[in-house]
């Protein structure tokens, strides 16, 4: 996935910087987005297939196919937290 962020955003000879404005997201997410230290939200990689044609989603799921109700149907990040703090 890392890579396939990187080559889109270094195909269209743009920075970090500018890749982030148009999926308004900061510099320093994008580089973190690169180098995998983070995942996109759902929410993000809807954005960047849509802003990026290119990109496919097979790019983001290790060349699995899915169908993209599959990837509504997954939990966030921010569910699976809110989830973990009620068990307490």
């Amino acid at each position: 996935m890392k890579d396939s962020i990187h080559k889109a955003r270094k195909d269209r000879r743009m920075t970090a910087k500018e890749f982030g404005e148009i999926l308004d997201v900061s510099e320093n997410y994008i580089y973190k987005l690169e180098s995998g230290l983070r995942t996109p939200s759902r929410e993000l990689l809807f954005k960047m297939l849509d802003k990026f044609p290119e990109l496919s989603i097979l790019d983001f799921t290790g060349g699995k196919e899915i169908e993209k109700k599959e990837i509504l149907e997954q939990p966030t990040q921010k569910a699976n937290q809110r989830e973990t703090k009620l068990e307490y």
